[in-house]
Order: structure tokens, then C-alpha cells, then sequence
């Protein structure tokens, strides 16, 4: 009998081996995505590119306008990832946009997300308007010291601090034609603590505030099917953090934490 069983082992042997080499290997979330063509540009200035992203971009809180008749619907998600700790080997922060399954998305984000490296920012259901247009806001607002109105009096200087606010966030637009989608993505991060000078008058020492932005802008244009999903990377955070989004088509959409 034992030349029988080395005479299987041996017929056995050449089906196993090319059933193993054939096995498919594991592949990360960007690995079986599909790149579109983008561009992307980053900067450093004294304004906050937020007023030039949409129309009224600091008015709208984190809302979409209403759909006026039914259109395909969307979801937007969006993460930040903390970078202190070890990158999900899901992910790449190269600055660039994917088409992806929506499925598949959210289970890498899910096997990411118990690790407490991937966090949801906002994540908001969205229709179009008649023209096939959205827009998502998220903005904060931080109060600085612009500069000082100096008053004589009989006692002396008087010295009025002039206050503004300096807005920063982030702007996602949204144009659809058919299947295709044009995706604007801005940001505006405020550097913090606010940049300070200060300048002696008579005996007072006066301290007068910069806001200084880091601004990115993304843009891309991808064909998006029901159950497709356009991930968008490479934007910076603070230090500690880098941000994505993740844009869902399709009512059935699983949400970030299911």
C-alpha cells in the first residue's frame, strides 16, 4: 500500500501547489480601488480659503440644501485618523481620491475604528437640488485680538482692543451630472496658538494677533455607481491628525460605526 500513497501524494502534489499560488493575497482598501484623476494644492497665508470655497460657506453649518424632486441619495463621512499610533494598514495619505465599494470601505473603517485611531468627525444623509448641487459645512469659529483703537484722554491712553473672529473648517461641494460627480474639497486649518506681536505705546505693551491657515483644496471628478463610494486622502490636520472623507452613493450605504 505504501506505493500507492506516495503514488497520490505525488498526483496531489502539482493541484495543491497551484492551488496556493493561485490563493489571493490580502490587499488593502486602496489596493482594490480605483484612482481617479485629481489635483491637489496646499498653501500657507493669511486667509482662510473657506470664504472663496462656496457662496455663503460660513453660513451654512453643516447642512445640504433639500432636494426640490428625488435624486440619487448620498452620505458624507468625515475621519480623522490619529497619527501618533501605528497607520491602519488600510490606508494610504498620499493626496489623491478612489473609487471604492461602499461595503468594503466601511468594513475596512470598521476594522480600523476598535484600534482608536480612526474617528468620525461628521457624518450627514444628503439629496441634491434641482441643479444636482450640495454642499457640506463644517466650520468653527476662534475670536483674536486684530489690533487696538488708542483714545487720548485728560487721565492719559486709553486702549480698545479690537476683536474679530477667524473661521476655519471644512468645505465639501457637490455637482453631479448623471453618474458622474465633481467633488471640491477645501480646507482651512487655523494654526494654533494664534501668531502674537507685540508692540510698546508710551507704558503699555499691546499684543496684537495673525490668524495663519494652512489651506488644501482637492478636486476630482469620478463616475459613481449605486453602492460606490469616492474616498478622499492626504489632507492634513493638526500635528496629531489627518483627515479623509469618504462619499457614499446609495440609500442602503452602511454608516461608519454598523
Amino acid at each position: 500500500m505504501r506505493p500507492q500513497r506516495s503514488l497520490f501524494v505525488f498526483a496531489l502534489a502539482p493541484w495543491l501547489l497551484t492551488a496556493c499560488l493561485s490563493t489571493p493575497q490580502p490587499q488593502t482598501l486602496l489596493e482594490r480601488a480605483k484612482a481617479v484623476t485629481s489635483t491637489y494644492t496646499g498653501s500657507v497665508t493669511t486667509t482662510s480659503w473657506l470664504t472663496q470655497a462656496t457662496p455663503g460657506a460660513g453660513e451654512a453649518k453643516g447642512t445640504a440644501p433639500s432636494p426640490a424632486e428625488p435624486s440619487a441619495s448620498y452620505r458624507l463621512t468625515l475621519f480623522s485618523l490619529d497619527t501618533e499610533h501605528v497607520v491602519p494598514p488600510q490606508f494610504d495619505f498620499k493626496p489623491g481620491a478612489h473609487v471604492v465599494s461602499a461595503a468594503a470601505a466601511h468594513a475596512g473603517l470598521a476594522s480600523a475604528a476598535p484600534t482608536g485611531h480612526v474617528h468620525t468627525v461628521t457624518e450627514q444623509d444628503f439629496g441634491l437640488d434641482r441643479d444636482g448641487h450640495a454642499t457640506v459645512t463644517l466650520v468653527s469659529q476662534t475670536a483674536y485680538v486684530a489690533g487696538c483703537e488708542i483714545q487720548t484722554t485728560a487721565d492719559g491712553l486709553l486702549f480698545d482692543p479690537e476683536i474679530k473672529v477667524a473661521e476655519d473648517g471644512m468645505v465639501v461641494d457637490l455637482r453631479t451630472t448623471g453618474d458622474t460627480v465633481e467633488v471640491v474639497w477645501t480646507t482651512a486649518e487655523l494654526l494654533r496658538p494664534v501668531a502674537e506681536s507685540r508692540v510698546k505705546v508710551a507704558q503699555a505693551e499691546l499684543a496684537m494677533q495673525l490668524p495663519i491657515y494652512a489651506n488644501h483644496r482637492l478636486a476630482t471628478t469620478a463616475t459613481l455607481d449605486d453602492g460606490d463610494a469616492l474616498l478622499l486622502t492626504g489632507f492634513p490636520g493638526d500635528r496629531k491628525e489627518r483627515f479623509f472623507a469618504l462619499l457614499s452613493r446609495g440609500s442602503l450605504a452602511p454608516r461608519s460605526g454598523e
